[in-house]
């Protein structure tokens, strides 16, 4: 998808991600991320309206956000994706 192409291109410092989404699914897009060496060290925080939070964590997100959320709720996953970097 142009999405992942442009995540192996650009190596975003994070990626929000929605798993319902009208082209494809968030979960396959995750899937792709996360098993491809260029994007496999992106994080992946989940939002969504859906109560996934421990499902997307068990599938390799490093993050997750119901949806929508504060500013400052995304100011926290952030930092807390920079507390667990490398």
């Amino acid at each position: 998808s142009d999405g992942i192409r442009m995540a192996r291109e650009m190596q975003p410092l994070a990626i929000l991600l929605d798993v319902m989404m009208p082209e494809s699914d968030g979960w396959e897009v995750l899937n792709s991320l996360k098993s491809h060496p260029e994007t496999l060290q992106i994080p992946v925080v989940i939002c969504s309206v859906l109560d996934v939070k421990q499902l997307s964590l068990s599938l390799g997100a490093d993050g997750y956000l119901h949806k929508p959320p504060s500013i400052d709720d995304l100011r926290s996953a952030l930092e807390n994706l920079e507390s667990v970097s490398p």
